[in-house]
């Protein structure tokens, strides 16, 4: 396996604190993109013409999986309501104001993140249907720079989900909380726990 497919950032990374956040970030790539914590496997089934065929199938059909949970899931329902409450005017905006500063800038960004993640998805999957093991193996990933942005295309519509609903969800509740009446009030946390009326 090539140097720059491997996990290892001992001496030509400086300074040298960046070295263990580069080797977990590789790793935690690598299991979002290939379900597999080093590369090794990759190498291995990316030599072997017939397995390459079934790993490359099984990819796809992950990224797959991925563009039809956003595609169906998450763009009909959370894009389709995202977009509404960007363009709306809140009913009453004593209560719930989300087109405040903050909470608008949640939204667009839950927004643009989806739909990121839906060209991204669609892309990598119509990719992933023409390539050849020699492409993926020397044009690819011919250098480590390309190794990781291979596994950030792969990952990127897992990860998008992901911080776009993480996104949406403070968005959507930061005016609730930041409302001062006497609902909110009520559920708000105390030294004790939970203060109920």
């Amino acid at each position: 396996m090539p140097q720059h497919w491997r996990n290892d950032y001992s001496s030509n990374i400086q300074p040298q604190f960046l070295r263990p956040i580069l080797r977990v970030t590789f790793t935690v790539f690598s299991i979002i993109a290939f379900g597999q914590p080093t590369l090794e496997t990759q190498w291995r089934i990316i030599n072997d013409a017939g397995v390459f065929t079934q790993e490359k199938e099984r990819l796809s059909k992950m990224v797959g999986t991925v563009n039809v949970v956003v595609f169906h899931f998450q763009a009909t329902l959370l894009l389709a309501t995202t977009a509404a409450f960007i363009t709306t005017d809140p009913p009453e905006a004593g209560i719930l104001n989300y087109t405040r500063r903050g909470p608008y800038i949640c939204l667009i960004a839950s927004f643009f993140l989806f739909l990121g993640g839906i060209i991204v998805g669609c892309a990598v999957q119509f990719a992933l249907t023409s390539c050849t093991s020699e492409w993926i193996r020397d044009t690819l990933m011919g250098t480590r720079f390309r190794v990781w942005t291979m596994m950030l295309l792969l990952g990127y519509p897992f990860m998008a989900i992901a911080v776009a609903a993480s996104v949406n969800i403070i968005g959507q509740t930061a005016p609730l909380l930041a409302h001062r009446s006497s609902l909110t009030r009520s559920f708000r946390p105390t030294n004790g726990g939970m203060e109920f009326p």
